[in-house]
């Protein structure tokens, strides 16, 4: 799925959320989709660390880290949707001014 149509999915979320917070204004809507992102990052975090045996309770698998990546950018996804940035076409203007800058994966070709 590309981010555009993540996007697009995005708007069901942000009707869900906002019609459950009720009535707020812009600014504390953003506050709290940033707070989401925060949470998340930081289960983020935990979860590479659980995953490499770095500070960890317990082993995280490969399976539950990939939910939390996927949860982070979800997560992004909906912030970007709400304020209205396209993401889709941001990415593709940073990979652009990547391969204008020369980036080079790591057999040093340019993709």
């Amino acid at each position: 799925m590309d981010l555009g149509a993540l996007q697009e999915k995005a708007n069901y979320e942000i009707k869900r959320f906002e019609a459950a917070i009720g009535s707020k204004d812009y600014d504390e809507v953003l506050f709290l989709y940033m707070s989401k992102i925060s949470e998340e990052i930081g289960n983020l975090a935990a979860s590479v660390l659980g995953r490499e045996g770095i500070k960890a309770e317990q082993p995280v698998t490969d399976t539950e880290v990939s939910a939390v990546f996927a949860d982070t950018m979800y997560s992004i996804i909906i912030l970007a949707q709400k304020m209205g940035i396209n993401l889709d076409k941001a990415m593709q203007e940073k990979m652009q001014k990547l391969d204008e800058e020369g980036y080079q994966n790591e057999e040093g070709f340019t993709p």
